[in-house]
């Protein structure tokens, strides 16, 4: 049910897997998910190519790509999406603890690794709103 229960089933345990200098996990998101495969690629050549990863970011068939092109619907008048995010917000507390733990590790990944400036910015920028908005109980 938790996220954070793919890494351990106590919250803090869990954070503290993705925090620090050399955190055990690495830490990606969908807020920006172009910027999360580069990130991962750039971390972890062993593993990806980062040629290969520009490919396939600027092929058709990326996720990525159909994420940021999609059309975003209006939801239902009888959804009250704020008022939803409120109450999981309330039920689920310890998800939203995790996520803004892995959204500000990942804003400082960001800030540490060698992608272009223009890219780092605009993600940052989004992140903050993030968690301004949503996390704000947390300290970046």
């Amino acid at each position: 049910l938790y996220q954070f229960e793919a890494l351990d089933n106590d919250l803090d345990t869990a954070i503290n897997y993705i925090k620090g200098d050399t955190p055990e996990v690495l830490v990606l998101t969908s807020d920006c998910a172009s910027t999360s495969i580069r990130l991962l690629a750039e971390k972890m050549p062993q593993f990806f190519s980062v040629e290969k990863t520009e490919t396939f970011l600027n092929s058709s068939a990326s996720n990525a790509n159909r994420r940021e092109d999609r059309v975003v619907s209006k939801p239902k008048a009888y959804f009250n999406k704020t008022l939803m995010k409120e109450k999981h917000k309330k039920w689920f507390s310890e998800d939203w603890d995790f996520y803004g733990a892995a959204l500000i590790q990942f804003r400082k990944e960001l800030i540490s690794s060698t992608l272009p400036l223009s890219e780092v910015e605009g993600c940052v920028l989004k992140l903050d709103q993030i968690i301004e908005t949503e996390i704000s109980h947390l300290v970046i």
